[in-house]
Formats: C-alpha cells, structure tokens, sequence
C-alpha cells in the first residue's frame, strides 16, 4: 500500500534557472557510510550545498536508525524534447534492488524539481507472488497502474520518499530545463556500473 511522499519544506536553487546550467549525475556518492564522515561535492554541484546540507541534517534529526548511511545525489538535466531519463517516465521505485543483496532497513530518498515535478501513484500493488530473482517489480507496477491513483506535486517544493513510493517523471509539457535532485540516503552501498 503505497502512500503520499512526506512534504518537508519549499526550496528555490536561483542558478539552476539559467539555460547554461547543464549538470547530471546519476548515484554519486558523496558521503561514506559514517555519520562525521565529510561530504564531498564536485564544483558543479555546489549550487546545492545548502539544499544538501539542510536535508543531511534533516535526515540525521530524524531517522537516526539510518545516520550511518551512504549519501548519494543525482542531478538530471533536461528539456521537454530531450528527457534522457526516459525509463523514469514509466512508474517505478527507487531503493529495491531484488535479491542481489541482503534485506536491510529502507533507504529515504529527498526529492526536489524545479518545473514538472514528480507523480507519485497511490494505487495499492499487491505483488507477493513477484519472484524478486526474476520479476521485474517496476514492470509490474508499469502495466498495472490506473491514472485515477495519480498525485501531482509541485515544483520547489522538497518532499521525503522510500521504496513505498511508487513514482514517475510527470509526461506534462514543460519549457525550458528541468532540473530534479535527489539525495539518497543508503543503509548499503549501491554497487551499480551506472553509478
């Protein structure tokens, strides 16, 4: 039973806004699992250090379980007629990685976009009979969504998501680049060749 993303805060980032702004990473780490550990930012990303910042300490505040946690951001950059990203336009989670690694606590990803945000589906799945060794979970969430379960969000708003939170790119024309973050706080390291 998925549920609606927890709103945290209204954020505006004034340099994402220009047309020459062009950053994406995808899972860049940028802390090591250890609490006083430092973070490490690229030049291009310090745009949002203040951003980072605030939701590292949000996160420390309030899911101390998780304090030791890898840091990662992915940044996308993109206009309407060249969303690179295109499999985030189909309904999918963040954070389940199937059977290639060990249950563990969920992972708490921190969403913003400036323009065209987020959908989130609040539609129930009922996949206990999904073999996460061989099914596609996403897949599954892909074929089987109605668009009458579809929450919008709003752009430079900051929300909190888990893996409960079925989610998507929104399809909706936009002008101009948009820009989404996120910062992903992992109980494990996300060992992906696209990282």
């Amino acid at each position: 039973y998925p549920y609606i993303p927890l709103y945290l805060n209204d954020c505006i980032i004034p340099q994402v806004e220009s047309n020459d702004f062009n950053v994406n990473v995808l899972r860049l780490l940028i802390r090591e699992n250890n609490s006083h550990a430092d973070i490490h930012l690229p030049k291009e990303l310090l745009c949002f250090k203040d951003f980072i910042m605030d939701n590292i300490n949000y996160h420390r505040q309030y899911y101390s379980v998780n304090k030791d946690c890898f840091i990662y951001i992915t940044v996308r950059t993109s206009n309407y007629d060249e969303i690179f990203y295109k499999n985030s336009t189909e309904w999918h989670i963040d954070g389940f990685q199937g059977s290639r690694i060990k249950r563990h606590i969920i992972e708490q990803d921190i969403f913003w976009c400036n323009k065209n945000p987020t959908q989130f589906l609040l539609q129930p799945m009922f996949c206990d009979n999904l073999n996460p060794s061989k099914h596609d979970i996403n897949n599954f969430f892909e074929s089987n969504a109605k668009d009458e379960y579809i929450i919008d969000t709003f752009a430079n708003k900051v929300y909190l998501a888990t893996p409960y939170n079925i989610h998507r790119v929104s399809k909706s024309h936009f002008d101009g680049n948009r820009v989404f973050v996120r910062l992903n706080f992992s109980p494990v390291e996300i060992e992906d060749f696209t990282n």
